[in-house]
């Protein structure tokens, strides 16, 4: 127990503050930025994980909460306080991840209203949505693959193949209500 205790020690007595890195990474040094990153990513991931309850997602959000940390990095009055203050940032990134997922899960299966037109303005529709919702659309819808499998073949999280398909839904539904009210 004491040599774990003189390890903790000598480990937290080599690498820098918070402090030290937060003023580093403002000052443009991307190498202490990346050690404030692995210094406390199990913690966000673990935050993140315990509201979603999912790998990927958990993930995802906390990527997207350093992400947000970096560029919101200035504005941290306390630079001792960095891991608070993102783990703050990851609850927040998660729950929003957990709303998202919980309303994918109500939308209703994408139906196309017979008034909305042929399959051409569908398929215009689908052609003017972003590369990666499009790709996405295509091999779930066209192709007819569960989202899980378009997350292996794409290589991308689960997570994040729903929330791009949420994204064309939502983008194509808006399309096609514009149309219908011309």
């Amino acid at each position: 127990m004491t040599l774990a205790i003189e390890k903790v020690t000598a480990l937290s007595e080599e690498l820098p503050a918070d402090e030290t890195l937060v003023r580093a990474s403002l000052a443009g040094d991307r190498e202490a930025f990346g050690k404030l990153v692995r210094r406390h990513e199990r913690g966000v991931r673990a935050t993140c994980w315990s509201v979603l309850r999912d790998h990927h997602l958990a993930c995802d959000s906390g990527q997207d909460a350093f992400v947000e940390a970096y560029r919101g990095l200035s504005g941290l009055k306390d630079r001792s306080a960095f891991g608070g203050w993102v783990m703050t940032i990851a609850r927040r990134k998660a729950l929003r991840a957990l709303q998202s997922r919980r309303a994918e899960a109500a939308l209703p299966e994408v139906r196309v209203p017979e008034s909305a037109g042929s399959d051409e303005e569908l398929m215009e529709a689908v052609a003017r949505l972003p590369e990666q919702e499009r790709v996405v659309v295509m091999l779930r819808f066209f192709d007819g693959r569960e989202v899980g499998e378009v997350a292996v073949i794409l290589g991308r999280p689960e997570g994040t193949v729903r929330k791009q398909l949420s994204r064309a839904y939502e983008r194509m539904r808006g399309e096609m209500m514009r149309e219908m009210t011309k």
